[in-house]
C-alpha cells in the first residue's frame, strides 16, 4: 500500500500493465464484433486487431511499461494476414512464407538460448 505522498513510477506499478492488457483485450473484442457485425469480414477484423496489438506496444513503450517485441511481431503478422484475406492473394507463397518465418524465429530463439547457457 502506498502513502498519499509516495509516487509510483509507471514502470514499477504492476497494475498499469494489467490495465493496459484489459483495455486492449476489450478493444479487440469490440473491434472484431463490430467488424463482423457490419460485414467487414475476417480480413478487416484481423487487420484491426493487428493495429490494436501494435498500439498496445506503442503505449507500453511510451509509458515505460514492459514492451514485448514478440507481440509487435504478432501485430504485424495479423495486419499482413488480414491484407492477404482482403486482397485475396492467398496462394502457395503465403503459407510457405509463414512457415519460413516460423523456422527463422524458432532457430533464432534456440541459438540465443544455447549461447546464454
Amino acid at each position: 500500500m502506498t502513502s498519499e505522498h509516495e509516487t509510483i513510477h509507471p514502470s514499477t506499478d504492476p497494475r498499469l500493465s494489467g490495465h493496459i492488457d484489459s483495455a486492449c483485450l476489450g478493444a479487440i473484442f469490440i473491434w472484431a464484433g463490430f467488424t463482423l457485425l457490419v460485414g467487414g469480414g475476417w480480413g478487416m477484423a484481423l487487420m484491426g486487431v493487428g493495429v490494436i496489438v501494435l498500439g498496445e506496444q506503442l503505449v507500453r513503450r511510451r509509458l515505460d511499461v514492459e514492451f514485448s517485441q514478440s507481440w509487435a511481431v504478432v501485430g504485424i503478422a495479423l495486419i499482413l494476414g488480414g491484407l492477404v484475406i482482403v486482397l485475396d492473394i492467398l496462394g502457395a507463397l503465403v503459407p510457405i512464407a509463414l512457415m519460413a518465418a516460423g523456422v527463422v524465429l524458432v532457430v533464432t530463439a534456440l541459438v540465443r538460448a544455447r549461447s546464454r547457457a
